[in-house]
């Protein structure tokens, strides 16, 4: 049986260091709110629809704390080796509980 206490505990948590194995060291996450993962898919859309492109960079901009990631550096990230940009979006997404296609259903069925 899962403990109220514990829930509650582990629900005001706002950040989580995570381990990166591709880039052999961790990173620390902000433990987004429920309200917080909604205001960035608002953020993100364009004509009605969420532009993925533009969720991505909240997610890896406002996610990660430590390395902190400013425009420039995700710019940079973006356009270099692919598997380290997305090590750093699967390591917030799953630091989130987001798995690639909740992210996806998520992003179809937005707005609510």
């Amino acid at each position: 049986m899962i403990d109220l206490e514990k829930v509650k505990k582990s629900a005001a948590l706002r950040e989580r260091e995570m381990a990166v194995p591709v880039l052999g060291g961790t990173a620390r996450v902000r433990l987004f709110r429920k309200a917080d993962l909604d205001g960035m898919r608002v953020e993100s859309m364009v004509s009605g629809e969420v532009d993925n492109d533009k969720f991505e960079r909240f997610l890896v901009m406002r996610g990660l704390i430590e390395p902190a990631i400013d425009d420039a550096t995700y710019d940079e990230l973006k356009s270099g080796n692919a598997a380290v940009y997305y090590a750093l979006v699967k390591v917030v997404m799953e630091g989130n509980g987001m798995t690639e296609l909740a992210a996806r259903d998520a992003r179809r069925t937005f707005p609510a």
